[in-house]
Formats: C-alpha cells, structure tokens, sequence
C-alpha cells in the first residue's frame, strides 16, 4: 500500500468516534513490527495495519474503512500505546458497544504482534478453563483461545462441514455436538476453548455451556 494510499485512509477517520484508554508497552522490535505495516494479501485476511506520524490505524481491507486509530507515545527504550479511538460512523461499523470495541482491537494486536498477554479473557478465571488447561503441559507447546460464539453460528457451520462428508463431521466431533445443540435456541451462546498444539499442528475445541459450568462437546482438528 502507497503512502498516499494510508494518509488517504488515515485521514478519512471519522469525527464521529469514541475513545478508551489501553497503555501497551512495546519493545523496538514490536513497535518496527508496526512500522513496516501489515497488508492483506487475499480476502480472507481482514485488516491493514500501517503507522503514520504519531498514530497506528487499522482500516478494513475489503473497504479501506478506517475503525481504529490508536495514539502513540515514544519513551527512552519502548513505545507505548496509550489511547484508542474507534469510529462510530455507522456505516462502517454497526457496534455501539466500547467496551467490545476494545476488546476486539486488543485481541488484533495479540495476533499481529505475536503476544499472549494484551487481553486475557475473564474466563480464563473458570475453574472448568483452568482444569483443561492444567492438562497440557509444557504450556509453551500450546496456545489457547477463547470464543463466544451462537448456536446458530455453529449450525451454519456444520451443516457447511456436511459438503465434507458426514465420516469427517463424526470423527472430529461436530455430528456429537451439533446433536447437543440442534434443540437449543438460536441465539444461546457456547463459550469455548481452543487449544492449538504447536509442534503437531492439531487443535481441539472445548465447547461449554456460556456461564462455563458444563463441557457441551469436543471438536478436533488436524492438518
């Protein structure tokens, strides 16, 4: 992407926005990470990410809607990120929840810095979370996700998966899951946690009741 292109995008930032406090501390490495940008390459990857003057923006890369501008404060030995800013254009995005918002834009910079330690969801507190975890030992082998999803998302899902053939949904565990959920109501949501093994490169879905008191099913993954 040009300069041109991200002033173009930069200042095409709503005046209509919200603000909220985040205080990332980043390392040199971490901060040039953001310096050299990220760019979609394909549909499938979402955002652009790209630091101009003393702001990082994360524009939508189907749209080149700018969403998030985020303020940046240099120090001595480190960077750090002291405020965010989300747009409440309602044409580039519907949400009018901050607190989301910022979870979102937290949980982007976990993935495109490489970090674990931005945003840790609060159910990582379940004591349902933290027996699952205590079964994969050493932690540095694993990485772990938490997701709300609903039940109609994970129907769509399936019945996407079918086109894969009902011997592939039944081992990996989504014909056992979808017969728990199939009488559920369409917007219950299912809490669940994904456990991604590095070295083998297989994964497994733990998939809990929202409040995290009963393990619903298992999903298992393989490449």
């Amino acid at each position: 992407m040009t300069t041109e292109k991200q002033k173009q995008i930069a200042y095409s930032f709503s005046k209509n926005f919200e603000e909220f406090d985040i205080q990332i501390s980043l390392s040199d490495k971490e901060f040039a990470l953001l310096q050299k940008g990220f760019f979609s390459k394909s549909m499938d990857e979402k955002w652009n990410v790209f630091v101009l003057s003393n702001f990082l923006y994360l524009s939508r890369s189907w749209t080149d809607h700018c969403i998030y501008k985020v303020l940046l404060e240099p120090q001595l030995s480190s960077v750090i990120l002291t405020k965010g800013f989300v747009t409440r254009n309602r044409d580039e995005l519907s949400s009018e929840n901050t607190e989301k918002d910022k979870i979102l834009l937290l949980k982007l910079l976990e993935r495109f810095l490489d970090r674990d330690d931005i945003y840790i969801d609060p159910a990582y507190h379940l004591d349902i979370i933290q027996q699952v975890l205590s079964k994969f030992h050493p932690r540095s082998r694993y990485k772990q996700s938490i997701n709300r999803q609903s039940v109609s998302i994970y129907k769509s899902i399936y019945e996407s998966l079918l086109q894969s053939g009902d011997e592939y949904v039944k081992k990996a565990g989504w014909k056992d899951l979808h017969a728990k959920i199939e009488n559920m109501d369409e917007d219950v949501e299912i809490l669940s946690l994904y456990i991604h093994d590095i070295e083998k490169n297989t994964g497994v879905t733990y998939c809990f009741d929202i409040l995290g008191n009963n393990l619903i099913s298992t999903l298992s993954y393989s490449k």
